[in-house]
Formats: structure tokens, C-alpha cells, sequence
């Protein structure tokens, strides 16, 4: 079955507005723009929805990025698990946190502001698991 080209764009720009708080986030500018890219490409992922409202949406999630990485900060932080545990406990547990949570957000846009606090939480839910199974921690 062959794809148009608009079904493409549309994946595309979902792939690209849902990576885009993790590809940014290193750089502090680059979490700021988030409102800016979601107003570019919002449209585009929903059609339903105006330029300023997309903007809307990327202003929430940018506030809930900023909470969320509050949440993980004493896990990532300040201590944490002396082997693999961050990595493949707590990562791959936020990441399928986000996942879920920016899948629904395809149809319902405001959703995707509770993505991060999800990927957090989840994170947060694998670091204490860590802890109850008697990882070795550092600080």
C-alpha cells in the first residue's frame, strides 16, 4: 500500500514535534523554542488546530518539561545507580512513558503536555525499583 504524500508530511512533522523535547533539551534555547517549532509544525500533526493554539500546546509542554526534569532531577541528579540501572531501567521506562502518553496526543493535542510528567514518573517508578532490589547507589 502506497502512502500520499500528505499521509507522509503528516507522520513526518508527528515524529519530528514529538522527538523534538528530547533532541532540544540539552541546550536551554533549545527548550524554549519548543512553543515556536509545535506553532511551525502543530498544524501539520493537527489540522483541527490553529498556529497560536498549537503554540498554546508547545508553551504547556514546555512548562511540563521543566517540571518533569525537577521530577527525575534527585534520581538523575544528584545520585544514582552505580551500573546500567539509569540506563536501561530508567531511560527505556521514561521513554515508554513519553511513548504512550504522545501516542493518544496525535488525536487529542493537550495531551501532549502530560507526556513528560509520564516519562518522569515512569523514570522515577524504574530508580525505585533500583532502590527496593538493592542496586549499589552513589552520590
Amino acid at each position: 500500500m502506497r502512502t500520499s504524500h500528505a499521509q507522509s508530511v503528516h507522520r513526518l512533522a508527528t515524529v519530528g514535534l514529538f522527538l523534538s523535547p528530547f533532541l532540544l533539551a540539552p541546550t536551554i534555547v533549545g527548550v524554549v523554542l519548543l512553543p515556536v517549532i509545535a506553532a511551525l509544525v502543530g498544524p501539520l500533526v493537527w489540522p483541527t488546530i490553529t498556529r497560536l493554539g498549537a503554540a498554546g500546546v508547545g508553551a504547556v509542554t514546555l512548562g511540563s518539561v521543566i517540571v518533569g526534569a525537577a521530577i527525575v532531577f534527585p534520581f538523575a541528579g544528584l545520585c544514582g545507580p552505580d551500573n546500567d540501572w539509569v540506563f536501561f531501567g530508567g531511560l527505556v521506562a521514561g521513554l515508554a512513558g513519553y511513548a504512550v502518553v504522545a501516542a493518544l496526543a496525535v488525536r487529542r493535542p493537550f495531551v501532549w503536555a502530560l507526556a513528560p510528567l509520564a516519562g518522569a514518573t515512569a523514570f522515577d517508578a524504574a530508580m525505585a525499583v533500583a532502590m527496593t532490589a538493592g542496586v549499589s547507589w552513589s552520590c
